[in-house]
């Protein structure tokens, strides 16, 4: 989901409320990964049934298999580029009013709020959530800018949306 994209204190950041951004996509960006089991390879239920998928791919075949609205074979970051500069052509934001932003702030916050209460309990033996709470402190204690931290594992990446 763009870790690293936008600092995890950025108000814009949708990591922590990853299922509800991803469910009411209706256009998703794709660099740097393939539409397999970890994105649900695109389906529903997790994404919209209406998502538009731009899938850029160094390899043709992947885009093909996928068959995305658009796909975009190349170098993501020359590809990226060349986005970015029609973007700053003709510049687009939502806002920070916008229902959409605000639904996605209010449900990181819920998260990220839930995620503290368990990091917060003791438990003997200690379960997976005791060293991701140690991880996060260290980081945290180390200021800004906290370097980015990118993991993998299915109950290290649910948690470590929210940490």
């Amino acid at each position: 989901m763009g870790k690293g994209l936008l600092p995890d204190t950025h108000e814009l950041a949708a990591t922590a409320a990853r299922s509800l951004a991803i469910g009411k996509s209706d256009v998703a960006l794709v660099v740097g990964a393939r539409l397999n089991w970890l994105l649900h390879f695109g389906e529903p239920p997790k994404w919209s049934n209406d998502v538009k998928f731009i899938l850029v791919d160094i390899c043709k075949e992947e885009i093909e298999l996928r068959k995305p609205c658009l796909g975009l074979v190349g170098d993501a970051k020359e590809i990226l580029e060349m986005i970015n500069k029609e973007i700053d052509k003709n510049p687009f934001s939502l806002g920070q009013c916008h229902p959409w932003v605000e639904a996605i702030s209010k449900k990181s916050k819920e998260n990220v709020l839930k995620m503290e209460a368990q990091l917060a309990k003791d438990v003997v033996p200690f379960n997976f959530l005791t060293p991701m709470r140690i991880i996060r402190d260290a980081i945290l204690e180390m200021g800004s800018p906290a370097p980015v931290l990118v993991s993998e594992g299915a109950n290290t990446m649910d948690v470590g949306r929210a940490v």
